[in-house]
């Protein structure tokens, strides 16, 4: 029984007698890959540690440099938004476009208004600006005329409609109770143009902070309308929920609007923007994806894109901020505003001359904001006198603009500055030549003469030892802070002895009971003169501080 079984052994190890080995090259093998898998991981891991840090990096020099300025859109009087350049002055209006402006108001690229259209907007711009200055006389004037010369019932209800809103509007306490009353009952009457009625019935409501009764009144009579019509009394609605504050009740009152597809594209396009207005400043994301599902619908929908365009800008997508403004540029819908945010955008992508030439547009049609950034451009650029004149420009336009303010206060502060310091460069180069004529007639330095325990003005001690042509120094923590090289009087040092370059050029020299070191420090382009002294028991380290000229790049 053993002997087969020591048999079938052998013969089992006699016919795989390759299997052994071929699992140990097996095993070999999968080892050096593993190996090799560990280090390219290993790569991988570091080179994506390294690149992080070069994107913080980044972030961190743009978020230190001074930005153009753009403007959101949110002001009271409901004008577009501006922004300033990039890494250079800040300031974007955000003063938002067509906010509860129609689209239709804003410049198109072809007139195509009727005469009628044009008369429409003539008695309105006239009639506000009465109601405005609450001359309620000439605002009876203004009405009897228009009614004398329309026949048709529908424009005589919507043009009696409107002058009823209007003396609302005028605060003439004589005849609001009475308007009020005319137009509630041209509502419950249903005479047409219903929607244009009742729009106007709900104003004179909000007029006199009624609100709630201005809302109420839209969704009740609303649904006597057509859809599209219903359609338009609850956008008006929700439009006054966000002005009170209350845009979810708006978002909730929209939303069957948005997947109904018997709703007209440009007011389901409205929804999406008014949901886009009221959560912007929660969910900056959510904003930007309603503005972009509002533009699918309705791509001439102004105010979207240009919402859209600023949120994008704000948050740092600048290419996509500068898509949106260039199709509102190229399309001739742009007001200054937006050109200005136009310029701002170019600006953030490094290209200043683009920027430059938007800014100049914007300035030319009206925008202060465009005029102080580019002061801010040509400040940093050194161009104080075109600096000068763009800000005058500025302030002829808006004397309180910020940027107009910071500007004025930047280019002053600037002049000062380099005046100052070039006096005192001058009175450097006196110091500077002065030491280099005693280092020239001076005797050549022992570097011997420098060793020793020596205190800065600070109190720190530090040690300095040298060996032969070298001068090595370390402080109490016995941490390297300098070698130095001195060869026929030539000085040469680098902030830590491993250090490849030399950091500091220039001349050891004796004057009487004084060590003086003349040095240009190459990394900070910054020019010293140095003094080693005998004083007490320690020697004094006193650095020159009459003589500290930084360059540029310091």
């Amino acid at each position: 029984m053993k002997k087969q079984l020591w048999d079938g052994l052998g013969r089992f190890s006699y016919d795989n007698r390759w299997l052994i080995p071929g699992l140990a090259i097996a095993s070999s093998v999968a080892q050096f890959i593993l190996s090799k898998l560990i280090v390219a991981i290993s790569f991988v891991a570091v080179l994506s540690f390294v690149l992080f840090l070069s994107a913080l990096w980044s972030v961190a020099k743009q978020s230190n440099a001074v930005r153009p300025e753009i403007v959101d859109g949110d002001s009271a009087d409901e004008k577009p938004v501006e922004m300033e350049a990039p890494s250079l002055p800040i300031g974007i209006d955000d003063s938002k476009v067509g906010e509860g402006i129609e689209i239709s108001s804003l410049p198109e690229a072809t007139d195509d208004s009727s005469p009628a259209d044009d008369a429409e907007a003539r008695y309105m711009e006239i009639s506000t600006e009465l109601a405005d200055k609450g001359d309620v006389k000439s605002l009876q004037a203004l009405y009897e005329t228009e009614m004398a010369k329309t026949a048709s019932d529908e424009e005589r209800n919507k043009k009696r409609a409107w002058f009823e809103y209007a003396y609302v509007h005028a605060g003439d306490s004589g005849r609001t109770s009475e308007s009020l009353e005319s137009l509630k009952k041209m509502v419950e009457d249903r005479l047409a143009p219903q929607e244009n009625i009742l729009t106007f019935y709900a104003g004179a409501l909000a007029i006199l902070g009624e609100t709630d009764g201005a809302i109420g009144a839209l969704l009740q009579y609303s649904e006597l309308f057509t859809l599209n019509d219903r359609v338009s009394a609850l956008l008006n609605a929700a439009d006054y929920y966000g002005k009170s504050g209350r845009h979810d009740e708006g978002i909730a009152l929209l939303t069957p609007i948005l997947s109904n597809r018997d709703v007209d594209d440009t007011q389901r396009a409205e929804a999406w923007k008014y949901i886009g207005d009221g959560v912007k400043a929660r969910t900056p994301m959510q904003a930007m994806a309603s503005y972009e599902r509002a533009l699918k619908l309705s791509p001439a929908n102004t105010a979207a894109r240009f919402s859209l365009a600023y949120l994008y800008s704000k948050h740092g997508f600048h290419i996509l901020a500068r898509y949106h403004y260039g199709v509102t540029y190229n399309a001739n819908l742009a007001v200054p505003t937006a050109t200005n945010n136009l310029g701002a955008c170019l600006v953030a992508l490094e290209l200043p001359g683009r920027g430059f030439a938007m800014y100049n547009r914007a300035g030319e049609e009206g925008s202060a904001l465009a005029w102080a950034n580019m002061a801010h451009m040509l400040i940093e650029a050194g161009d104080f006198e075109r600096a000068k004149q763009c800000i005058e420009k500025g302030a002829a336009l808006s004397d309180s603009e910020d940027r107009i303010i910071s500007a004025r206060e930047s280019l002053a502060t600037v002049i000062k500055t380099e005046s100052e310091r070039a006096e005192k460069l001058n009175n450097d180069a006196v110091l500077l030549r002065a030491a280099m004529a005693d280092a020239l007639d001076a005797p050549a330095i022992d570097l011997n003469r420098m060793s020793g325990t020596w205190k800065l003005d600070d109190e720190r001690e530090i040690v300095l030892t040298a060996a032969g042509d070298t001068l090595s120094g370390k402080d109490s923590k016995k941490k390297n802070l300098v070698t130095l090289t001195l060869k026929d009087g030539e000085l040469a040092a680098g902030v830590r002895p491993s250090e490849f370059e030399p950091m500091v050029h220039g001349f050891a020299y004796c004057k009487d009971d004084q060590i003086v070191l003349l040095l240009s420090e190459v990394s900070r382009d910054t020019e010293r003169i140095v003094r080693l002294s005998r004083s007490g028991s320690h020697a004094h380290l006193a650095l020159g501080a009459a003589v500290s000229a930084e360059g540029s790049s310091g």
